[in-house]
């Protein structure tokens, strides 16, 4: 496994496209940064600091879940039209170590971007903006800590997907329907439900998004509750082996073409 591990890294790492997405996401957090300094300088908005820099990624867990599965179809690269599922089970790697060293691989490459992409966000913030010390570096980490366990469910939908179906267009089109569009199903029913809106919560989508503390008029993060923490884990956990299973018991009886 570790072989097959370390070839698909090295298939990632020398994939320009995956090195166009990078790009992309690096330019977007030093436009953010430059806009607080110029923001500041101007008078024009006076919250330019250290504090609301990072709180803009830690206040939007939920959204980076879908960035999640756009990187992980950037990983795929199509893998279908490639053909080199096909070569690997010739060569007699089995089916399991084929699903199972794809997703690790995965992750860890998507580990690896997503520290990257925090520290230059923490570095240029901390370099250039005004520093809020209230904590918020702890914060970050704390809901980096939180997202692990999403981030993992949200990449093994993909995965169950990508691996399962031919066409890359419509496993993302599932693994968007299943991490974005119905948690606001299952909220929307929920206000009538609750058994419905019970199951909503325990949605990695929803423990990654802030929700409204009625009681303090203030928008919370799941991971500061009382147990908060643990349920993104066990929830993030449960997802992660729901699909997976499903996805490694699908893959063993398809056809690799």
């Amino acid at each position: 496994m570790l072989s097959y591990i370390r070839s698909e890294l090295f298939r990632f790492f020398h994939n320009k496209k995956l090195y166009l997405l990078i790009g992309s996401l690096a330019v977007l957090i030093a436009a953010m940064v430059s806009a607080l300094v110029f923001f500041e300088k101007t008078q024009v908005f006076l919250n330019a600091t250290t504090a609301f820099a990072l709180g803009a990624e830690y206040k939007s867990m939920h959204y980076l879940l879908v960035l999640i599965l756009v990187l992980s179809m950037y990983l795929d690269d199509n893998e279908h039209r490639q053909h080199t599922m096909k070569h690997s089970a010739a060569f007699g790697i089995s089916r399991g170590t084929i699903y199972l060293a794809r997703y690790l691989s995965q992750l860890i490459a998507a580990a690896v971007i997503y520290i990257l992409m925090n520290i230059l966000l923490t570095g240029l913030s901390s370099a250039f903006l005004q520093h809020s010390n209230v904590g918020e570096g702890a914060e970050l980490l704390r809901a980096m800590a939180a997202g692990l366990p999403l981030f993992l469910a949200a990449l093994a939908v993909s995965h169950c997907f990508l691996m399962n179906v031919e066409s890359q267009t419509s496993a993302a089109t599932l693994a968007i329907s299943v991490i974005l569009v119905l948690p606001s199903i299952m909220n929307l029913l929920g206000k009538r439900l609750d058994l419905i809106k019970e199951l909503a919560y325990w949605h990695p989508y929803n423990l990654a998004a802030p929700f409204a503390d009625m009681e303090n008029q203030v928008m919370e993060l799941t991971w500061n509750a009382a147990g908060g923490m643990g349920h993104c884990y066990l929830s993030g956990i449960v997802c992660t082996l729901i699909f997976t299973a499903a996805g490694l018991s699908a893959f063993r009886r398809r056809e690799i073409r």
